[in-house]
């Protein structure tokens, strides 16, 4: 919660001289903000940096947990808000001694001062953190606890209030602010990865219906079966050996036209047509 240690005081006389006897008070109750830096506040910090390292460098898993985080801090912070006030009087005692304790701690006369406009002696009992009072009201002075808890419990109740509302909208307007912001950011780059796929598969589907772009398994599949230079069929043509020219199926025109066949008659499949230059 937000730091709001009360604080006595001793206000100006001149101040209460217009007033009555009845109404007259030299000590008056304030609030003080101290200027502090709590282990919560910390984790915070701490989160929010872990939450900007991972939008920096596009990594969903510090994300998620920056938002799971965030979504605990303002969870125990609203519900320690929320616990801490509804404990109604204990919260009141606890902020009066606390301002009490300070006060006799720093300025004693300030103490004095509150024991006889008070007309009481301590703070639990009449040793608690005490001072001298003249020895004619030490017989019947009780303590200041519960003279305190009636004079500014009520003040301290409604600074509560305030407290409590400062703290809700805080975690409401910027945390969650913040929270949705990121979840619109979490949207904007799930769509820009599914893009990116897309665009992905896209340029693979045509580079595989390309013809002059060919995968490495492609073009092993395809000078497999079908070779750059390829002769005529020469099933038909009868093939011979050295020995063969002795034989009476020995032709010589055959020969010929086999070894011409695949020395000089080759043809080139499968290349790219080129126009003459003029």
């Amino acid at each position: 919660m937000i730091p709001a240690s009360a604080l006595l005081f001793q206000v100006l006389k001149a101040q209460n001289q217009q007033q009555p006897d009845s109404m007259r008070h030299g000590i008056t109750l304030t609030p003080t903000l101290s200027i502090g830096v709590d282990i919560m506040g910390i984790g915070v910090v701490l989160v929010s940096v872990m939450g900007l390292l991972g939008v920096a460098k596009g990594c969903r898993r510090l994300m998620n947990m920056y938002f799971g985080l965030v979504l605990c801090f303002i969870t125990v912070q609203v519900g320690y808000a929320v616990v801490g006030f509804m404990s109604g009087s204990s919260w009141v005692h606890e902020a009066l001694e606390k301002s009490w304790d300070k006060a006799y701690q720093t300025d004693r006369t300030l103490i004095h001062d509150l024991q006889i406009e008070s007309r009481c002696q301590g703070f639990y009992n009449r040793g608690d953190r005490a001072v001298s009072m003249p020895t004619s009201m030490e017989d019947y002075l009780g303590p200041c606890a519960e003279i305190l808890n009636l004079r500014f419990g009520r003040r301290l109740q409604k600074m509560g209030y305030l407290i409590l509302c400062i703290r809700l909208i805080q975690a409401s307007l910027f945390r969650l602010t913040g929270v949705f912001l990121l979840s619109v950011l979490f949207r904007h780059l799930a769509a820009l990865d599914q893009e990116d796929s897309e665009n992905e598969d896209n340029s693979i589907r045509v580079d595989e219906e390309s013809p002059y772009f060919k995968t490495e398994k492609q073009l092993e599949y395809k000078s497999s079966r079908v070779p750059l230079l390829s002769g005529e069929d020469d099933e038909d043509l009868p093939h011979y050996s050295v020995h063969d020219k002795d034989s009476e199926d020995y032709d010589e025109d055959d020969e010929e036209r086999l070894l011409g066949s695949s020395r000089y008659e080759c043809e080139y499949l499968n290349l790219p047509e080129y126009a003459e230059d003029v």
